[in-house]
């Protein structure tokens, strides 16, 4: 008989981590063959596996399939979300750099009214945060007097003002939905580990039992796949 599999370190578990996915597979299998093959189902019942005793373990194992299956879809969401975030901050950046690169040329030299559009300094490129209040600030400026009417006559309208608000507003939104969809995928790794780890240190007892019971078996032994 083989030797019990090694239990996966938290730091090995990907979220399609092939290994593990096998593994998952393989005691499901075992038990399954064990509990529906009558000669090995009473060599197991000998060392104190019995029905019920096969049941739980094979409770345990579906746990683990379903906790697993349940972490790869939440890396997945995790991913569809961050892509949708990055791709709708590139363009809410390019529009709100649009429109504080017209408001720079409009008032060049006037720093009064760069200072009241909020577009007399430098952005912090990375902070999104900053990004959204300092963006929404300029913005609320911008479609004041006598600001909207200058930005009218550079071909900036009310509708691509009320079209950056609406940009902003959705990147705020796709922001928190990221942030939901990461905690919910590292929720369901830690799931997906405790119950990896559960199935793992009943198997890892259940074949040292049950070891004996089969030495003088081992045609039934390969049949379940011991």
């Amino acid at each position: 008989m083989s030797s019990p599999a090694a239990s996966s370190s938290p730091a090995s578990r990907g979220p399609n981590n092939r290994r593990l996915a096998e593994t998952l597979g393989r005691h499901r299998a075992l038990l399954t063959a064990v509990r529906e093959d009558p000669e090995a189902a009473a060599l197991a019942a000998r060392r104190g596996y019995g029905p019920e005793r096969l049941a739980q373990g094979l409770a345990l194992a579906e746990a683990a399939q379903a906790a697993y299956e349940a972490r790869d879809a939440g890396t997945g969401a995790r991913t569809t979300a961050a892509a949708s975030l990055k791709t709708h901050e590139r363009a809410t950046r390019r529009l709100a750099d649009d429109l504080r690169s017209t408001l720079r040329a409009l008032y060049d030299g006037q720093p009064s009214h760069l200072e009241a559009l909020g577009v007399a300094r430098t952005r912090p490129a990375d902070d999104r945060d900053a990004f959204l209040t300092e963006s929404r600030a300029t913005l609320a400026a911008a479609r004041r007097a006598p600001y909207v009417s200058a930005l009218e006559e550079t071909g900036v309208s009310g509708a691509d003002l009320d079209a950056l608000a609406d940009a902003l507003d959705g990147l705020q939104t796709l922001a928190a939905s990221h942030g939901q969809a990461r905690g919910a995928a590292a929720a369901a790794t830690g799931t997906r580990d405790d119950a990896y780890d559960a199935l793992q240190t009943w198997m890892t007892r259940f074949r040292r039992l049950v070891r004996p019971a089969f030495r003088d078996a081992p045609d039934v032994a390969t049949r379940v796949g011991l």
